[in-house]
């Protein structure tokens, strides 16, 4: 019912919307819109890494839906599940965020489990007592760049991602700000982390003009 009530308040393009609940004796069913396409963990694997411009533009749209759920009123929603396999690219490229089983309003008491995926997931997501927040999936949300990017969905991460040589700089040092071990020092807001990622993509199309205008004077 958690889910229902979170998805109930909900009215986002990049989310199913609720259809019906259906109920019997022992469960209660969600049914939801259906979306179809391939699943972005499908699409990584596929084509073994993610081209810069479109990681960029995935990396901002998922941003912008983060943002929206940090946002929702009265009581913002942390998805805390941020990863590929919760991830439907849509025929038309557009991303879809489906399974909202552990997803919370912020500053409900959580139970003192262990929530999310290893690979993903923020590190007081995997320590017991620790309180996941919105920077648990500013956390996540680097990740998924990283492996979008880089093609490894199940690999230790070095932090400093200084061995990651197919990143820009200036996208390294967002990612490296999102996944940044202590909560403190992420993006503490989902609208810092999209201002430095369009900056980030101006910069990127001023750079291939300016790269186009030098072939061509050549």
């Amino acid at each position: 019912m958690k889910e229902a009530e979170i998805l109930e308040k909900i009215n986002h393009p990049n989310i199913p919307k609720i259809v019906d609940l259906l109920e019997d004796e022992n469960n209660i069913y969600i049914v939801e819109s259906y979306v179809e396409g391939t699943v972005l963990s499908e699409k990584i694997r596929a084509e073994g890494k993610i081209d810069i411009d479109t990681a960029l533009k995935d990396f901002i749209e998922l941003s912008e839906l983060i943002e929206y759920l940090h946002n929702v009123k009265p009581n913002p929603i942390i998805y805390r599940d941020l990863k590929p396999n919760n991830i439907i690219v849509s025929h038309n490229n557009r991303l879809v965020l489906v399974d909202f089983s552990i997803s919370k309003f912020d500053g409900e008491s959580e139970k003192t489990v262990i929530a999310g995926n290893k690979y993903f997931s923020s590190p007081e997501q995997m320590t017991l007592n620790e309180h996941s927040d919105t920077r648990s999936d500013i956390y996540s949300l680097g990740m998924i760049a990283l492996r979008m990017i880089t093609g490894n969905l199940n690999q230790t991460v070095d932090y400093t991602l200084s061995k990651y040589v197919e990143i820009p700089a200036g996208l390294k040092e967002i990612i490296e700000k999102c996944i940044n071990y202590n909560q403190e020092d992420r993006y503490q807001e989902a609208s810092d982390l999209l201002e430095d990622l369009l900056a980030f993509k101006e910069l990127l199309k001023k750079f291939k003009e300016l790269s186009e205008n030098i072939d061509s004077y050549r």
